[in-house]
């Protein structure tokens, strides 16, 4: 994937074209082409976090030309609720975070109140929609994280 992504950055400079920036999804040939670049996006948490971060590199015909690299922000959240919806649950530092309290929040909310978020049928059985940004981020939203955290801390519902 990297000599296809010089040989891309030499054609267009040959080319007169300026190329400044790369972006890619989370696949694991993507994530090794930006590692093989120096692109260096895992950093221990801490103060200096972001002075750590390297997601840049230079371009391969000119090293005085710094070329972007990006990964595609929303396409990564796809890739995250499909693992979660996948996987059940994926544990952090933070704590948890598991696809059934979006499901139980779906379910509750369809027979009794709405909790002032869009989760509904097509977040939960999200196959036919699975490109729509709109669902991804919906149920990543603070506003289903705090409908959750009300259930269960408010109302103290035992599925939650």
């Amino acid at each position: 994937m990297m000599e296809f992504v010089n040989r891309g950055l030499e054609l267009t400079h040959n080319n007169g074209l300026r190329v400044h920036s790369v972006t890619a999804d989370g696949n694991t040939a993507n994530v090794r082409t930006f590692d093989l670049f120096g692109v260096n996006e895992r950093v221990e948490i801490g103060p200096s976090a972001f002075e750590d971060i390297i997601n840049d590199f230079p371009y391969p015909c000119d090293p005085e030309i710094i070329v972007g690299a990006l990964n595609d922000v929303v396409h990564m959240m796809k890739l995250w609720r499909n693992l979660l919806a996948q996987c059940s649950e994926i544990e952090w530092e933070e704590g948890k975070i598991r696809w059934k309290f979006i499901v139980y929040l779906y379910e509750l909310q369809k027979k009794k109140i709405v909790a002032a978020n869009k989760i509904d049928r097509h977040h939960i059985d999200f196959e036919k929609n699975k490109m729509k940004v709109k669902y991804v981020v919906q149920v990543f939203s603070a506003s289903c994280a705090d409908a959750i955290d009300f259930c269960r801390e408010d109302l103290h519902l035992p599925q939650f």
